[in-house]
């Protein structure tokens, strides 16, 4: 372990660390948390493959309304002045206002039965890369923004470069099993799968920050190379490079089992019991 005594050993040290403009720690202090004052750019981004929209949770979609719904409306409340994008692999019949939509070709077929879920894995990761914003949110459409403090979520961005919130499921192994586009056979790193799972909604980067495109790079690698489940890619992205996201606690993404968690800031409406104790079963 590394002491410091005062005097030139520490200054030098100080000096050294570079990791932080002076530009950016006064948009973490100030123009992050005051929405009013704020100068800084936040993208939102959204994703959705195929004819219909989908959920692999046990919850209805549609009494939320539209495509995007409720994350879009939601994200948009209270952060008024950031530009939201949607990733598509069509055209959309009636686009929501102010929303841009791209459209982008996946690496892989739409005959598949999880093809709506792949193309949002792979999608997200290609639109937090092209984002030229300081901060580059994404959102599952099925997520609710309930609470003013998500626009710290930019803060997280700008300081780590990346960062996405607790799987439920904890262990890598057991994500990579249990979930849909997992690995069957396990993890065969030499981790065994005993890190930490992330989720990938939401997740926040810093476009500019080189440890954060490193990580989305092979991310996105990993997507289309094997088309597996996004927690797994984003931990395959992780061990290849050796970036780890900073992890969020279950605030950022409440899910079956968090309900009533406290200092809530986005609530997962895809899972039934949340929608239901937070009194959006019905809308």
């Amino acid at each position: 372990m590394a002491v410091f005594s005062k005097g030139d050993g520490l200054h030098r040290f100080k000096r050294q660390a570079k990791f932080v403009p002076a530009r950016i720690v006064d948009f973490i202090l100030d123009k992050t948390v005051h929405a009013d004052k704020r100068e800084l750019t936040v993208e939102l981004i959204f994703c959705q493959g195929g004819d219909a929209r989908k959920n692999a949770g046990d919850n209805e979609l549609d009494h939320f309304g539209g495509v995007f719904e409720p994350a879009l409306s939601t994200a948009l409340r209270h952060l008024p002045g950031a530009k939201a994008v949607a990733y598509l692999d069509r055209p959309m019949k009636e686009a929501p206002e102010g929303l841009e939509c791209k459209i982008l070709k996946p690496p892989f077929t739409d005959d598949h039965p999880r093809y709506g879920w792949r193309f949002s894995d792979w999608a997200r990761g290609i639109g937090l890369l092209r984002s030229e914003a300081d901060a580059a949110i994404y959102l599952d459409s099925d997520m609710a923004v309930v609470s003013g403090h998500f626009n710290r979520l930019a803060a997280f961005a700008l300081r780590f470069g990346f960062c996405a919130p607790m799987n439920p499921r904890l262990l890598v192994k057991d994500d990579a099993v249990l979930g849909q586009d997992g690995l069957k056979h396990g993890v065969t790193d030499p981790t065994g799968g005993l890190g930490f799972a992330f989720n990938t909604a939401p997740m926040a980067v810093n476009p500019r920050d080189p440890r954060a495109r490193a990580l989305l790079a092979a991310y996105v690698q990993e997507m289309e190379a094997r088309a597996i489940r996004s927690p797994l890619a984003l931990w395959r992205a992780a061990w290849a490079t050796g970036v780890t996201p900073c992890m969020l606690p279950p605030q950022w993404c409440v899910s079956e089992q968090w309900e009533g968690v406290g200092d809530e800031v986005v609530l997962h409406l895809g899972h039934k019991t949340v929608a239901s104790h937070y009194g959006w079963a019905s809308v």
